[in-house]
């Protein structure tokens, strides 16, 4: 009696201590081409499963990847004892034809181990065409928008060094992990230069273009381009300034909280709304050489404008395919 209470006891203790609770990001950067790691798409630092691939290779410039999928993926590993607090994750993929038009925030970078420019050293040998700070900044700006324009003001080093004449140098940097926030944190770095290490005290100003409020806009309003003026500041001077909209988003988005006049627009300010709503009718258009055919369907959920959209044709199939602006699908 004591042998089963005793083993009744321990799956009690596995099943309520085993679960884990993770909370998705609202949107992650990669590299063109990787993977989608569960540590890519969560908030949290996790110890084991990290390297759990959710999608492989990100391809396309813009995706949004859903709670359902990653648990699914997560199953297919033998995984079941994670929950997820978040209904889904923006993917963008850095470098694709589409990576301009990702409506110009940066978001957040994930470190992949396979990366050799997150190894922490950042290094040249008998360089003369680029100085110290001008190669800190190349490297530093592949991980923040293109549209933002970074600038590396050294306050100090010591013991001290002429930066821009070394040729023979050595940065150790720490990994990129958020991107954006994390670049303009650094504020002191190591550099090593003819056997000798040196600290250098910085500043990062990034330049980017903003939309400041000119009037109150309310929580629920759809966006628009009125009642929004555009200016150039330093976003380094703004909390989360890894969330600020840097150009007006396409599609439907409606706000989620008062934004008022003076204030920054920041995506955590906006909601995408979807084009079309589960179990509405839609129409499939599917092209095979000169033929087009169109056919009717139902969505599955809901969709987005450019996005996959799972539909299902009259006889029952379900596929997917994009969801166009004029609520048709194309294959």
């Amino acid at each position: 009696m004591k042998f089963r209470l005793t083993v009744f006891f321990l799956i009690i203790i596995d099943i309520y201590c085993g679960a884990v609770t993770l909370s998705l990001r609202e949107s992650v950067l990669l590299p063109l081409g990787s993977d989608i790691l569960l540590s890519d798409v969560v908030l949290e630092n996790i110890c084991c499963d990290e390297n759990v691939v959710i999608r492989r290779n990100v391809t396309s410039g813009k995706s949004r990847l859903r709670s359902s999928d990653i648990l699914s993926a997560l199953g297919e590993n033998g995984i079941y004892d994670i929950s997820l607090f978040g209904s889904e994750v923006m993917v963008y993929a850095a470098g694709s034809e589409d990576d301009s038009d990702h409506n110009g925030v940066m978001y957040p970078t994930t470190a992949h181990n396979d990366n050799p420019a997150l190894s922490g050293i950042l290094s040249a040998q008998s360089r003369s065409d680029i100085s110290a700070v001008a190669e800190l900044e190349r490297y530093l700006s592949q991980y923040i928008d293109g549209v933002y324009t970074l600038t590396v003001t050294v306050n100090r080093v010591t013991p001290p060094v002429d930066l821009h004449s070394l040729s023979d140098y050595k940065w150790e940097l720490p990994k990129i992990k958020s991107g954006l926030s994390d670049i303009v944190n650094l504020k002191k770095l190591t550099i090593t230069s003819a056997g000798r290490r040196h600290s250098v005290y910085t500043d990062m100003t990034v330049q980017g273009d903003v939309y400041m409020a000119e009037r109150q806009h309310r929580s629920g309003e759809r966006l628009s381009k009125t009642g929004w003026t555009k200016k150039s500041v330093d976003v380094s001077l703004y909390r989360d300034c890894e969330h600020i909209v840097t150009s007006m988003p396409l599609g439907q988005w409606s706000l989620t909280e008062n934004v008022e006049p003076g204030q920054i627009l920041k995506w955590t300010n906006l909601s995408a709304v979807p084009l079309v709503r589960k179990g509405e009718p839609l129409t499939a258009v599917s092209q095979h050489g000169q033929i087009t055919l169109n056919l009717p369907c139902t969505a599955v959920s809901d969709g987005y404008q450019g996005e996959p959209l799972r539909i299902t044709l009259a006889n029952g199939n379900e596929k997917t395919g994009i969801l166009q602006g004029n609520k048709t699908v194309k294959f």
